[in-house]
Parts: structure tokens; sequence; C-alpha cells
């Protein structure tokens, strides 16, 4: 299962750093966080809404740089 969880992760790694790049560009957004944990690790799962695409993506932390 790892395999493949890193292949679609590799795939998609030119994809989605190419959609994050145009969030700044968007006129209207929609950005939300939920923070949740298994165990003792947290976790901020984050969505931004453009017009047309979605970003999501998971942090270990809140940092605005991620």
């Amino acid at each position: 299962m790892i395999k493949i969880q890193t292949l679609v992760s590799d795939a998609l790694a030119e994809p989605y750093q190419e959609l994050r790049s145009e969030l700044e560009n968007q006129k209207q957004l929609f950005v939300d966080e939920s923070p949740t944990k298994q165990g003792n690790l947290k976790a901020w799962p984050s969505e931004a809404v453009a017009p047309i695409f979605t970003v999501f993506g998971i942090f270990g932390n809140r940092r605005r740089d991620r």
C-alpha cells in the first residue's frame, strides 16, 4: 500500500504545486481547516476552494509557510 501511495503522491506533486501557486491569483477563495488527531499525533486537514478548483492538504502544523 505504501508503494502505491508514494506513486500517487509523486504523480500529483507537480499539478498540486501548480494549483497551490494559482491560489493567490483567485478573486474568490474559501479556506477551511479542521484539526484532528490520531493517538498523540495531531494534523490539520485544510482545503482551499476556488471557483474552478479545490486544493486539499494535510499538515502536521499550522505554520503559514507550509
